[in-house]
């Protein structure tokens, strides 16, 4: 709790809270559009309503977004959201929802905007999510705001709360794939949506697929989009994956993050289906096999590949000129 010109520090609230801090009320009012705690009275409630399950909330009206923003302030109301009293969800929603960029994008408010969320119900959560309209994306993108997109994507309940997310991240994907925060929104995405918008997500990724698999933060992605080409719903994709990265293969392998993406997809699906990826390879085997991250792949085909096959890709390396140095080469 923080007591606006309050200079007790030994305060009973110590074991239930965790700390209490002293703040001046200009401090308390900086860049936050509320009012502010001011009253003995609140302060005496407020700590009553740890035990009290009567507690009258209407004593939070114009204090909410205030106590959002800070440690003490943040863990009170959750621990009354934890209580399940939709009222009182309702009266968060009425406080924060003018100020919600802020208090998304707060080092405390995320945490209350996340339990907010999982514990309202259906109607309360659609009223929240409208309120993040065509702002989803930059909350997605911020180190504060991803974690109570994270939580609302995995705690979707109803295919219309998923279909007004998956609506408003629609052309982003890519874009949120890369990002260093929004990668785990997309990773929660690959997990959480249904069929029909988990289609939409891996069509766009694949439209990028060559960028999104070269990335660090890509390459997250595209491991948990392969993963789910094995499932029979979702074969129509393990096919356009094969066909891109057998078009793009020397590039790939020869990308820092873009091998990974190569190996997993040998590794993931039927020899018989990666015949191509060998295949593209042919003419370039020496090459690629004196380079550190290429090397792998080449490895990785050899493995898969048929007898037939194998002999084929040997063939190339005997035969060529540079077959000595390739044995002298670290990683030939």
């Amino acid at each position: 709790f923080f007591f606006n010109d309050t200079a007790t520090t030994e305060i009973y609230t110590r074991s239930i809270v965790g700390s209490v801090r002293c703040v001046q009320e200009t401090a308390f009012n900086t860049g936050i559009r509320c009012k502010t705690i001011s009253n003995d009275e609140f302060v005496e409630r407020a700590i009553k309503t740890y035990e009290d399950s009567n507690f009258d909330h209407s004593v939070l009206v114009g204090k909410i977004a205030a106590l959002s923003h800070f440690q003490s302030g943040s863990r009170y109301l959750q621990i009354q959201l934890a209580k399940g009293n939709p009222e009182f969800s309702g009266l968060i929603i009425d406080e924060i929802e003018d100020c919600i960029d802020e208090i998304m994008t707060d080092s405390y408010g995320n945490y209350l905007c996340k339990n907010l969320y999982i514990n309202c119900i259906p109607t309360q959560r659609l009223r929240l999510l409208s309120k993040l309209k065509g702002k989803l994306c930059s909350f997605c993108k911020d180190k504060q705001g991803t974690h109570p997109i994270q939580a609302i994507i995995e705690n979707c309940l109803t295919k219309e709360e998923e279909d007004l997310i998956a609506e408003n991240l629609k052309g982003h994907f890519f874009e949120l794939s890369i990002d260093p925060q929004g990668t785990h929104i997309i990773q929660r995405a690959i997990f959480s949506f249904g069929q029909e918008n988990k289609e939409k997500l891996f069509s766009e990724i694949l439209e990028h697929y060559t960028e999104t698999a070269s990335h660090p933060n890509g390459l997250c992605v595209v491991k948990k989009l392969l993963s789910f080409c094995l499932q029979e719903e979702y074969k129509k994709f393990q096919k356009a994956v094969i066909d891109t990265t057998s078009a793009h293969s020397i590039e790939l392998s020869e990308n820092p993050y873009g091998n990974y993406a190569v190996q997993i997809v040998i590794e993931t699906f039927p020899a018989n289906d990666c015949i191509q990826i060998g295949e593209s390879l042919k003419g370039k085997l020496v090459q690629l096999s004196i380079i550190k991250y290429s090397s792998n792949v080449v490895e990785r085909v050899l493995e898969k590949a048929s007898p037939a096959n194998q002999e084929t890709l040997l063939n190339e390396f005997i035969d060529s000129t540079s077959f000595l140095s390739l044995l002298k080469n670290n990683f030939g």
